[in-house]
């Protein structure tokens, strides 16, 4: 399937090194899995799965999935961070403001104000994608695996064009 696949597509994108994008402090690099189906190519990383349409290019798409699960990590590991602090998160109250002049944007995190300040571009772009992440930043704050499977056309996701 990979073999015709990548006669319609350029898959040497996929296998050259990539320009790594900055990383949290202590945190491994993202490098994301591929797989290759009949619904189209998807990208994989800690239980997140991101699955696009069958004509998108993967190599175009890198970039963007590398970015979604650094946010997601940014994410998990601040709520970590305070949690460890005694921080309740209350999941109905997630909040995400932008804040004036720049990237950064205030994630609120219960009724009393608790908050991180993260930068997050694709999150904040896609309203209906924190909720959905949700799940699956529960569970690994509980210190379990969680399988979330996000369809590119639901948040309408498309590789840039070429």
């Amino acid at each position: 399937m990979l073999e015709r696949f990548c006669r319609s597509h350029d898959c040497a994108t996929l296998t050259r090194p990539q320009t790594a994008l900055p990383t949290l402090p202590g945190a491994a690099p993202i490098n994301p899995s591929w797989a290759f189906t009949a619904d189209g190519p998807a990208c994989s990383h800690a239980g997140l799965h991101l699955v696009f349409q069958p004509g998108d290019n993967p190599g175009s798409l890198r970039r963007f999935c590398t970015a979604l699960f650094q946010e997601a990590a940014r994410i998990l590991q601040g709520m970590q961070e305070q949690q460890q602090h005694g921080v309740h998160i209350n999941w109905q109250q997630l909040a995400l403001t932008p804040q004036p002049g720049g990237r950064q944007h205030t994630l609120t995190l219960n009724a009393v104000g608790d908050t991180l300040s993260v930068d997050l571009p694709q999150i904040a772009r896609t309203p209906e994608l924190l909720p959905a992440l949700q799940p699956w930043l529960a569970a690994r704050l509980a210190g379990r695996n969680y399988s979330l499977s996000l369809q590119a056309a639901v948040y309408d996701w498309h590789a840039p064009p070429e």
